[in-house]
């Protein structure tokens, strides 16, 4: 059985990123494979959006970081689990 990724033969990563197009209403993608920090290979999926104070230069430390607040973060949960995007079994 296929994973929920591989949606008629998407690559999971190319899955993923029409899931953020999807959820997040974003105007553009970012990726970047980095592993300067760590010693492991990190791979990140960037949503963009065109009102985002850095736009359209990169986002790499543009800026203060700012956390989530809880509330942000169940939001991301909800629409994820919603779109069957998270697993959710424990």
């Amino acid at each position: 059985m296929s994973s929920p990724w591989e949606i008629g033969g998407f690559s999971t990563d190319a899955a993923r990123q029409c899931a953020l197009y999807l959820v997040f209403n974003v105007d553009k993608l970012n990726m970047a494979a980095i592993d300067n920090v760590v010693n492991q290979l990190q791979f990140h999926i960037i949503g963009r959006g065109k009102e985002a104070p850095c736009w359209p230069g990169v986002v790499w430390g543009y800026g203060e970081r700012e956390a989530y607040s809880n509330d942000a973060v169940a939001d991301i949960r909800d629409r994820l689990i919603k779109r069957s995007l998270i697993d959710t079994t424990p």
